[in-house]
């Protein structure tokens, strides 16, 4: 066996704080000729307050890689994904983590009507936990990997989630909260639906599709079934409901725009679309569901911006070089 000095070699921190995709696998690479390319910064985002004509403050000054913010029937708090899911107490700008049973599969966070409870994805199906960190954690039966919870009725009985098929893309289900595991399709056809959002009299679903060969909203009754009216004119995506139930919001590009509604028992009239404000903000990892909320007053959109620094690379060269010095 050669000297210990002539083999070993003593391990160095070479580059601090990489960022990374995923746990273990930083955001860097190597030539074969010793040039490392990485970039200075994982790609991070804030929670903002933006107003109805776009003026935009802060929520907090805490970076991280924030997805799917939901506000709490009251307003005071607000779920939201960062890795694990976190609870922002909005008065007190307290952030605490929700001790969650199973791993977190992309979040995708709902309130249960009376904000006691969230509801959330994991890698074992849909899951409801105590918003205040107490008490178990409680799945729903008959729910999988390809579930993803969108909205739970004012009533707090059943819970509304886009389900993944490989023969029909996406559709949409329902489950009751004390009888699950007997899901039943609302919205299921051969196009893509997502994003379902009950209406707070319980009386209407909004959803995107893209029927139509582009995805713009749709509004029907709810549980159906019944006639379907398009709310988007142009394109339109992650459609939330005004609290006071007047209103319907959605996304095009990077418009805000709103669609005015009265309604009877079986009828709806709505406005033509009418702009809020435009600016670029995160749309976060799904399609139709919304990487925004809206205060219960209506005034106020919690919005992820982000604060990544795109395009900017570190090279160092003559690594190999470097390392033998």
């Amino acid at each position: 066996m050669p000297p210990a000095s002539s083999w070993w070699v003593p391990r160095v921190q070479a580059v601090d704080n990489l960022p990374a995709l995923a746990p273990g696998v930083p955001v860097v690479d190597m030539s074969s000729s010793g040039t490392v390319v990485y970039a200075p910064t994982t790609a991070m985002s804030r929670l903002v307050w933006v107003s109805r004509g776009g003026t935009e403050e802060p929520l907090n000054d805490v970076l991280r890689v924030y997805m799917n913010p939901r506000v709490s029937p009251d307003g005071s708090r607000a779920v939201v994904q960062a890795g694990d899911l976190w609870i922002q107490d909005l008065a007190r700008a307290t952030f605490t983590r929700l001790p969650l049973r199973d791993v977190v599969s992309g979040g995708f966070p709902a309130w249960t009507s009376d904000g006691r409870r969230v509801v959330y994805r994991t890698t074992g199906g849909l899951r409801f936990q105590d918003a205040y960190g107490g008490g178990q954690s409680e799945g729903v039966s008959g729910t999988s990997e390809s579930d993803y919870p969108t909205s739970v009725t004012p009533d707090g009985e059943t819970l509304v989630f886009m389900r993944s098929s490989q023969a029909t893309s996406l559709d949409i289900y329902a489950v009751g909260v004390r009888d699950p595991g007997k899901a039943r399709p609302i919205v299921e056809t051969a196009a893509y639906e997502g994003g379902a959002r009950v209406s707070p009299n319980g009386r209407w679903l909004s959803y995107i599709s893209n029927e139509s060969g582009r995805n713009e909203v749709y509004l029907r009754p709810f549980p159906g079934p019944g006639r379907q009216w398009q709310v988007s004119t142009e394109g339109g995506t992650q459609a939330m409901w005004n609290p006071n139930g007047k209103e319907i919001f959605y996304r095009s590009g990077n418009k805000m725009m709103v669609v005015e509604l009265s309604s009877t028992t079986s009828e709806v009239a709505l406005s033509p679309p009418r702009l809020l404000f435009e600016r670029q903000y995160a749309f976060g990892p799904g399609i139709s569901i919304a990487n925004y909320d809206v205060t219960p007053d209506g005034q106020r959109f919690i919005m992820v911006k982000d604060e990544s620094s795109a395009g900017r690379l570190h090279v160092v060269l003559n690594w190999f070089s470097d390392r033998r010095r």
